[in-house]
C-alpha cells in the first residue's frame, strides 16, 4: 500500500464514516428508546431547513477532517 493509497483509506474508512454515522444519528437514533440527548439533537436536526442542514453536514466534514 503506498502513502497515497493509506491517506485514502482512512478518508473514506475514518472521516466519510464518522460524517455519515453522525448524520445517521441525527436523523434518526437507533433503538427502541434511545437516549434523550440524541432525540433531541434529531428532533432539532430534522427541523433545521435543507440549507441549514447542508451547513451541519459541512461542519461535521470539517471537524472530522480536522481530527483526522
Amino acid at each position: 500500500m503506498t502513502s497515497l493509497e493509506f491517506v485514502d483509506t482512512i478518508h473514506s474508512v475514518v472521516l466519510e464514516a464518522a460524517v455519515q454515522d453522525t448524520l445517521n444519528l441525527a436523523n434518526r437514533p437507533p433503538g427502541r428508546r434511545p437516549d434523550v440527548d440524541p432525540v433531541e439533537l434529531s428532533t432539532w436536526f430534522n427541523k433545521l431547513p435543507d440549507t441549514d442542514r447542508a451547513r451541519v453536514t459541512q461542519m461535521l466534514n470539517a471537524v472530522a477532517y480536522h481530527a483526522v
